[in-house]
């Protein structure tokens, strides 16, 4: 192996050693970002050492990583909601509980690809700019049938008007923001695996 390849090596083990330090239960919202970030940046170096160090398989292999195999996932969620960050933490928070997700920071745009694929449960934001999640509740129920499909709707801007209209339309739950990720996890199984059964 090469002096380049052995520095990419040694640094994928550093990061890897340091990916492991990390406990998601306990990290900030800007850390628990950050550490899924690093996850993503191990996983391509190691495929990248992988294909292209014809002395690889003489060398010691690093511990396997925990990739997620969104096609075994047990739920599909699509989230729909314009903040970016909150998309990222989401993601990588549903990932760990065997959640598979589909991102739309476009209400329009979601709305668009309504119908060409089944999902289990959207997470509506009430308050993007393109449309409301009432309006987007509105127009999905349109393209889906809410009984197989079901609607939680998030929002910081938590009154009871807004929760008792959500519910009104068809939504299962109205959940305040900032979310509490582990009782957003709870909630969302509670619901789907209730309707399973």
């Amino acid at each position: 192996m090469n002096k380049k390849s052995k520095n990419a090596s040694k640094l994928v083990d550093d990061l890897f050693s340091e990916m492991s330090k990390f406990d998601d239960e306990n990290l900030s919202f800007h850390n628990l970002v950050v550490a899924e970030n690093l996850r993503e940046i191990i996983v391509d170096l190691k495929n990248s050492l992988e294909t292209s160090s014809v002395d690889r398989r003489e060398e010691q292999e690093l511990p396997p990583l925990p990739l997620f195999e969104e096609e075994s996932a047990m739920y599909s969620v699509a989230i729909i909601d314009d903040d970016q960050d909150t998309q990222n933490l989401l993601k990588f928070y549903f990932k760990k509980h065997d959640i598979a997700v589909v991102s739309y920071l476009s209400a329009i745009d979601a709305l668009a690809e309504m119908g060409k694929k089944k999902y289990d449960l959207l997470l509506v934001d009430l308050m993007m700019p393109e449309m409301t999640g009432f309006e987007f509740i509105q127009k999905v129920k349109k393209k889906i049938d809410i009984n197989e499909t079901k609607i939680i709707v998030g929002s910081a801007k938590s009154n009871q008007l807004d929760r008792m209209n959500a519910l009104k339309m068809g939504a299962l739950d109205f959940i305040g923001k900032p979310y509490d990720l582990s009782e957003l996890v709870l909630i969302i199984k509670r619901n789907l695996e209730s309707n399973a059964a």
